[in-house]
């Protein structure tokens, strides 16, 4: 009877002591990605500070995210001056209520708000732009979070190089170590464009880049890192996928009107058939063909977008000094690869290619390529589009290639590091976390954004409390032991004394 009870007491004591020391958090961030295709909201948990960055629940964050279509870009392009207020707010006003069930209501007033639109609304002429941007700011001031106009906007290519570099480093961590741990450089794939980013340790080279390539990271300490970050507009998989078939059509066209037979697509598997302007172009399934005519027609220096009226870099054409500066140094160090290279990868595996096929080496990719070309896929519930594989494998190889990521660059295909996504909103709830709350991590002294100054103000007290309740809980545990020990020794006792 007596070892039952000190067999429960132990249950309930550690039970106790496991479920309460879960930290809760004491501060929350809402992050808005406006991509080209929809726009996502993240909200994320801070539960501490690891030495030098703010500690983020990403396990809980997996869970605390939701998309809604079509992207702000959608309402640029087609709806009109008078409607575009309403048409935004409704579409942000929908994340806002699913974002409000995860931040205690009395947290609201210093929970911050962030969008940030990518390529899809920056591809968008000025003025549409600017009346999207406008009526999110609109919409966030009235949503009760903390809310700043300047953190509503369409995000510079150098910040959302940069924000992914911060997400990967972050969650390795890279960041948050006593040692000095080698960073990782991102190349990152969407919808609209193609970002990489890499940290540059000889300051001297840094100096010599454009500022338009240059970002700047520092963490609660005020360590600096140096990091090159570029957003090649228009390269992003779904629009180098549109130029290449607007090209290729252009040509079939022409060669048509000649009586010349050109009427070929050998980015598109055998099968596929599209009509243009009374022209059939067909796919041929030639991944080599594929690649050399990626190699002539995309990846040359005369631009085929603009941003800002702005001709578009194009990848691995060295240009001379723009804006001041290198645009494209030579890559440093180890990459992941993510984004689109995972999800061509993770559509067709391991149905139709191998689990090796995750590999970017020469070798691997030339094999899939080949494969997917050549191979008839059926739409599932996995594969939307079976004829844009032939074409992601064939461009990705080309752009690493003409960006000099190969051989002791070829990078990893991954989604996730440590189990969270590799999200650039990671990194900008980071940021703006440090940015408004800048302060020695050490002894976990945490600060807090006052609404009124603008400053931060030192905000022990959640933190504090926290500890305090984990040292009660040791105390509980200790006493246990004691009591348990108690009921063990006074049966002796009595005995003896018998």
């Amino acid at each position: 009877m007596r070892s039952g009870f000190v067999v429960v007491s132990f249950a309930l004591i550690a039970f106790r002591l496991i479920t309460a020391t879960k930290e809760v958090p004491f501060a929350y961030s809402i992050v808005f990605d406006a991509g080209s295709s929809g726009t996502r909201v993240h909200v994320y948990d801070f539960v501490g500070t690891i030495l030098s960055v703010p500690q983020i629940d990403v396990e809980k964050s997996q869970a605390q995210t939701k998309k809604v279509k079509p992207g702000l870009s959608h309402f640029a392009l087609n709806s009109s001056p008078i409607e575009i207020e309403n048409d935004v707010k409704l579409n942000i006003d929908k994340l806002l209520t699913y974002a409000k069930q995860f931040v205690p209501e009395h947290k609201w007033a210093e929970t911050p708000v962030i969008l940030k639109a990518t390529a899809g609304l920056r591809a968008v002429a000025l003025e549409p732009r600017h009346r999207v941007i406008h009526a999110v700011q609109s919409t966030l001031r009235g949503s009760g979070f903390l809310f700043k106009d300047e953190w509503a906007s369409v995000i510079p290519g150098v910040e959302e190089g940069g924000l992914a570099w911060v997400t990967a480093n972050y969650l390795s961590g890279a960041l948050n170590s006593r040692d000095e741990i080698a960073t990782t450089g991102v190349v990152e794939m969407g919808g609209g464009s193609t970002q990489i980013s890499f940290a540059l340790e000889d300051r001297m080279k840094f100096e010599k880049l454009s500022p338009k390539v240059q970002y700047h990271f520092e963490d609660l300490n005020g360590h600096p890192h140096n990091i090159y970050a570029l957003s090649y507009i228009g390269f992003g998989q779904d629009y180098a996928q549109e130029a290449l078939k607007l090209e290729v059509d252009a040509t079939a066209i022409a060669a048509a009107e000649e009586g010349l037979d050109a009427t070929t697509d050998p980015c598109y598997p055998i099968g596929y058939q599209r009509n243009v302007e009374a022209v059939t172009v067909e796919g041929t399934g030639q991944f080599e063909n594929c690649r050399s005519i990626l190699r002539r027609l995309l990846f040359n220096p005369d631009p085929r977008d603009l941003e800002d009226h702005h001709p578009a870099i194009v990848p691995g054409v060295q240009q001379t000094t723009i804006n001041g500066g290198i645009m494209q140094p030579a890559l440093e160090g180890s990459f992941i690869a993510t984004e689109n290279f995972f999800y061509i990868r993770n559509d067709i595996l391991p149905e139709i290619a191998p689990l090796s096929a995750m590999d970017l080496s020469e070798d691997v990719v030339t094999k899939l390529g080949q494969q997917v070309c050549t191979e008839v896929m059926e739409s599932s519930s996995k594969i939307e589009d079976p004829n844009k594989y032939c074409f992601a494998i064939a461009y990705q190889s080309v752009l690493l290639e003409q960006v000099g990521a190969v051989g002791e660059h070829t990078p990893t295909v991954t989604r996730t590091i440590n189990g969270a996504d590799v999200d650039w909103a990671v990194g900008a709830a980071v940021v703006n976390y440090i940015e408004r709350n800048r302060a020695s991590a050490s002894g976990n002294k945490l600060l807090r954004y006052d609404q009124n100054t603008g400053l931060g103000q030192d905000k022990t007290q959640n933190f504090q409390s926290s500890s305090s309740f984990k040292l009660d809980l040791i105390g509980m545990l200790i006493v246990g032991l004691a009591v348990c020990a108690f009921l063990y020794v006074k049966p002796l006792r009595a005995k003896d004394d018998c």
